[in-house]
């Protein structure tokens, strides 16, 4: 048989099965608290084939509304739009709301050759009491042809403007094609109270603000030191609260869940001082390296799961671990539902296996960018530069695969486990990449194996937004795959760890290419050179694909409020995996606090399959957490900086400071930073 007709008859196989039953594991709100009349398209009491209180408009040439009783997600019914023209059509009703309250929106579409970018969407319109448009909010569109799909597997909340009296519900298309809509959702967001005590020295302390970071959600505490939080949507176990008070020094707590209609107690015990002058320590690391043109992967339709045929070291990315649950319940639940949606016979065909597992994570779990008001969103507590998130170091942050199942969404590092403790569930060996995607271990009759590749974010991405089915399992080049799990356990592109938990974010991982010519390594060592002195490294327009030069960025900020009495820190980042493809050159580090660096080094992990090499540095916090320090102190004429003398001009990477005497004084100190000079003045 010709490899041209075995890739057919793969494709088609593939194609059966993702048409086969889906499995959801979405769940809608309570219909009882469904603003919406007749939500789900039921009940046409006029007869006229349009659905009670629900109104199409505007009415175009060339489109077409429908109450259809042919294709319906739930029920008998659905709403439909066909449009043969640009303009944007809806169908939509119009309720009552209460401004400065947190909504719930939600609902199932489908779509058909839908031409325009976002052309299907579900959208608000709040009006006030004049009826005049005061905003509009719409949740990400989609294009082309998709299944009913749930606007989101984690239901969107949003608020309210304080003038909004009604809001005006839209299913909308926009350009040609056509969409249903069904079972849509919109209500106000379940709630729950937070409540406690605060104290110092075990007294009640009065007066204190006591807030959830990033929202308007807040309470004073009374003269018994106690204080509630009213209304605060209930959402992921992620909400940091925080106290402040003068005279006081701040306090946060994270991990905060928020339950319906219960209350949370969270007590704070503070401290009287000042809050530490320096309160964030952020490294950034680099890596120059140089990357070959390889092989693109495939995957072989013949390819097999079974145990016997794994080579020793593959093995161990069976293994369930803390964070890639294999072996959890839920997993194994899942997993078992997803190989029972397959026809018998392919159920050991790896290929089938594994799409599978890529395409029910793609329709089920949601990508956790930010959405407004949503401040327990992956995305916007880590690289927003707004939030913040909380632990020990990033992955007692991460959800574990078994949470992200239950929460319905994750950031890119949680989207490369999830796929592993599944397909670990189903005896294929799976290992996370950062990237950020899942490599799986293909299987050859003959004995012979290698690694391929999918990306589920990247296909949730692509399917919700146009239908695309296989953007994040098409080939890939496998000297693009630089870092990878070297053992059982997950990875990340950075590390740390604080003995008491602390806020924390980071810059969203990226890097450049440049050509792989003389003139290409000169701007990259350019670039690098130009980090090394100011922490920076500047974007650079891509070259095609490949041989190249190339420069990886990651970072960590950590909020040292919540230290402790912790006097070291180590900061640890993986260095890229030198294979036949892919080359190490060289790396370096900046930190806006490098006079507290006391030592840096390479450590190898060697008790697994590869090597994979972390580059770390030690801090010494003492002086980051010095009760009334003063990073610049000004003693008979003379400056200190952290209690070391400087000299007239100092110049600390980005930062450099420069001081005049007059009369024996130190009388002006001249900071500049990335060479804009801010002025401050000390009385000597």
């Amino acid at each position: 048989m010709s490899n041209l007709l075995k890739n057919m008859i793969f494709v088609l196989i593939v194609l059966f099965a993702s048409i086969t039953p889906s499995i959801s594991i979405g769940k809608m709100p309570t219909v009882n608290s469904n603003l919406l009349k007749n939500p789900s398209f039921e009940n046409d009491t006029n007869n006229d084939n349009i659905p009670d209180h629900w109104t199409a408009a505007p009415l175009l040439p060339k489109v077409n509304y429908s109450w259809d009783s042919l294709i319906y997600h739930t029920g008998a019914h659905s709403i439909c739009i066909e449009s043969k023209t640009a303009g944007i059509a809806m169908w939509k009703q119009v309720v009552d709301v209460v401004g400065n309250k947190m909504y719930t929106f939600a609902g199932y579409c489908k779509l058909k050759n839908v031409s325009s970018p976002n052309g299907c969407r579900l959208q608000i319109v709040w009006r006030d009491n004049a009826n005049n448009i005061i905003s509009i909010f719409e949740l990400p569109g989609h294009s082309n042809t998709i299944d009913w799909i749930y606007d989101n597997p984690h239901e969107v909340f949003i608020k309210s403007p304080p003038n909004a009296i009604k809001a005006e519900i839209g299913c909308c298309l926009e350009g040609k094609g056509k969409a249903w809509f069904d079972d849509i959702y919109f209500g106000l967001t379940p709630t729950g109270t937070i409540s406690g005590t605060v104290t110092c020295n075990g007294k009640p302390v009065r007066g204190v603000r006591v807030y959830v970071y990033g929202s308007q959600y807040e309470a004073i505490t009374d003269k018994n030191g106690q204080y509630t939080i009213y209304d605060v949507p209930v959402a992921s176990p992620r909400y940091i609260l925080c106290t402040s008070k003068i005279g006081y020094r701040d306090a946060q707590k994270g991990d905060v869940r928020v339950i319906e209609r219960k209350n949370t107690v969270v007590n704070f015990e503070i401290e009287k001082g000042k809050n530490f002058p320096h309160r964030e320590l952020t490294v950034k690391f680099i890596q120059f390296g140089k990357e070959e043109v390889s092989p693109i992967i495939n995957i072989s339709p013949n390819a097999v799961i079974d145990v016997g045929l794994y080579p020793e070291g593959v093995k161990l990315y069976l293994e369930s671990s803390p964070y890639i649950e294999s072996d959890n319940e839920s997993i194994i639940e899942i997993a078992n539902q997803i190989l029972s949606s397959i026809w018998v016979k392919n159920r050991t065909n790896l290929s089938q296996v594994v799409y599978a597992v890529y395409l029910w994570i793609i329709k089920n779990m949601e990508y956790d960018v930010i959405y407004e008001y949503d401040i327990t969103s992956g995305a916007w507590q880590t690289i927003s530069g707004r939030g913040w998130a909380w632990g020990y170091n990033f992955t007692d942050w991460l959800y574990t695969a078994a949470e992200m199942l239950r929460e319905k969404r994750g950031i890119c590092i949680e989207f490369s486990r999830l796929p592993c403790a599944i397909l670990r569930a189903l005896n294929i060996p799976a290992r996370p990449v950062i990237g950020y995607g899942t490599q799986y271990w293909v299987q050859l009759p003959n004995g012979d194996g290698y690694w391929a590749y999918m990306s589920a974010v990247a296909g949730r991405v692509a399917y919700r937004s146009k239908g695309d089915i296989w953007a994040g399992f098409k080939a890939t080049p496998i000297g693009s795959h630089k870092i990878w799990a070297v053992n059982k356990h997950a990875i990340v592109h950075s590390d740390w760890y604080t003995k008491n938990k602390c806020a924390w974010r980071e810059t969203h991982p990226y890097g450049n290419r440049y050509e792989n010519t003389s003139d290409g390594y000169a701007q990259a060592l350019a670039d690098f050179e130009y980090f090394e002195k100011y922490g920076e490294l500047p974007r650079r327009a891509k070259p095609p694909y490949g041989s190249c030069y190339t420069l990886d960025y990651f970072d960590g900020t950590i909020n040292l409020t919540n230290i402790g009495d912790q006097k070291t820190l180590r900061f640890k980042f993986p260095i890229i995996i030198d294979t036949k493809y892919t080359e190490h050159i060289k790396h370096t580090y900046w930190t806006n606090h490098p006079e507290c660096v006391t030592k840096s080094w390479i450590e190898e992990i060697t008790d697994a399959l590869d090597i994979l090499r972390w580059f770390n540095i030690e801090f010494n916090i003492t002086n980051l957490t010095r009760d009334n320090l003063e990073i610049i102190k000004i003693k008979k004429g003379y400056v200190y900086l952290f209690g070391r003398e400087i000299l007239p001009t100092i110049s600390n990477n980005a930062i450099s400071i420069i001081f005049t005497k007059a009369n024996a004084k130190a009388s002006k100190i001249e900071f500049y930073i990335n060479n804009n000079k801010t002025y401050r003045l000390w009385d000597t």
